[in-house]
């Protein structure tokens, strides 16, 4: 699976020692297979938050990143991890913050 497949996407993240789980928010994740780029924006799953936070994850070459608009620096990007299986895509980070998991699937 390529991310550009994605329907849907998750995210589990350890954030100062806390846990949050996000999921998408409904018909937001768009795919441009030209810039190998998805959007999406994601809602806490706990209702604690009401926010959707948006997150962009792109690939160039056999590399990953991603940016959010909840970050202070929004266009400050972040190395990714790939995992792939036939039909999910699993991208780790970890920083100074936190660690977390975005899981993309078909």
């Amino acid at each position: 699976m390529e991310i550009t497949d994605a329907k849907w996407a998750k995210l589990s993240w350890i954030y100062k020692g806390d846990f949050y789980l996000y999921e998408n928010a409904h018909q937001s994740l768009e795919s441009n297979e030209e810039t190998k780029a998805i959007r999406f924006k994601l809602i806490e799953t706990t209702g604690k938050e009401s926010d959707h936070f948006e997150f962009v994850i792109r690939q160039d070459k056999n590399d990953f990143f991603f940016k959010a608009d909840c970050f202070k620096e929004h266009d400050v990007e972040s190395p990714l991890k790939l995992f792939r299986s036939n039909d999910e895509v699993v991208l780790y980070f970890e920083d100074d913050l936190g660690h977390g998991f975005f899981r993309l699937g078909e």
